[in-house]
């Protein structure tokens, strides 16, 4: 796994020529004030898989297109699996995500971005939907599909929009934003921590919602056809238990439908855990390199 801070946006005095150069794109005009995408990749020569490294190629990028009062306004760190496909990682990847939106109020905003057929395929999105200038937005995505010729199987993508608002120096906004993020992912592993428990309840609220609203008198067929809603230990048992009182013994009647639905893996908090770790590791390493 290799994290990276590998796409930002930057705001700057519009420029007198229109910039050409690898590493910048996508820059647009509004108000008198010129906003432009930045891929440090793009610079030649530095290894940019670090904090130092980013840092290097922004301000050689900068420099040599004579770009006047930039400031960064957006980050997007992220994580690439090379070991580990899309698929494999999907369902622990989305419980993950949805846990981050409760964690920072973004409940019943998450959707599946898809080819039109299998939502597995392609990437999980979590983004305040409510507001268009979006601060947060997380993202669970297939790269293969993206670039399908490259070793990075999938990606893990926490991206921090607004960063012109904030009076934080350009030289810490790195920082700042991973501590951000280290904040929302360790509240979601907290021994005391109850995201996990409020997660399953916001799930459930809305699979209990869709259960009456359709009139099912199948349980099985529900589950099934939701399968990629039902992601954590204990949600399953809770929502039988929401909406067939009448199961006696609804743990029972849960373990035999995880065991009989293909690629119905269902997460626990540890594996979360174990997850959350390892993304705060590579960031770690990726900030003190």
């Amino acid at each position: 796994m290799i994290t990276k801070v590998h796409t930002a946006q930057i705001i700057h005095e519009v420029p007198a020529v229109v910039i050409d150069y690898p590493a910048f794109r996508n820059t647009f005009i509004k108000d008198d004030i010129a906003r432009s995408k930045f891929n440090p990749e793009g610079v030649d020569g530095i290894n940019v898989n670090s904090k130092s490294g980013f840092y290097t190629a922004l301000g050689q990028a900068i420099a040599e297109c004579e770009i006047i009062n930039a400031q960064l306004n957006r980050i997007d760190i992220c994580w690439d699996f090379y070991d580990n496909t899309y698929a494999e990682l999907y369902r622990l990847a989305k419980l993950l995500l949805y846990c981050m939106a409760v964690q920072i109020g973004y409940t019943n905003n998450i959707s599946d971005t898809n080819d039109g057929f299998n939502v597995r395929k392609k990437s999980v999105k979590v983004q305040n939907t409510k507001d268009s200038n979006w601060t947060f937005q997380f993202e669970y995505y297939n790269k293969l599909i993206q670039k399908p010729n490259q070793p990075v199987q999938a990606r893990l993508e926490l991206r921090r929009s607004r960063l012109a608002e904030t009076n934080i120096s350009e030289l810490n906004k790195v920082d700042f934003v991973a501590a951000e993020f280290v904040t929302i992912l360790s509240a979601i592993i907290a021994d005391r921590g109850s995201v996990y428990t409020q997660t399953i309840n916001a799930l459930n609220c809305n699979l209990v919602e869709a259960y009456h609203r359709g009139g099912y008198d199948n349980l099985r067929d529900f589950v099934v056809r939701n399968a990629d809603s039902f992601l954590a230990k204990g949600q399953l048992t809770n929502f039988i238990k929401r909406v067939r009182p009448d199961i006696s013994n609804a743990a029972k009647r849960a373990k035999q439908l995880e065991d009989s639905i293909e690629d119905f893996t269902m997460y626990s908090k540890s594996d979360l855990k174990q997850m959350v770790s390892e993304l705060l590791t590579a960031l770690k390493r990726y900030l003190q390199a």
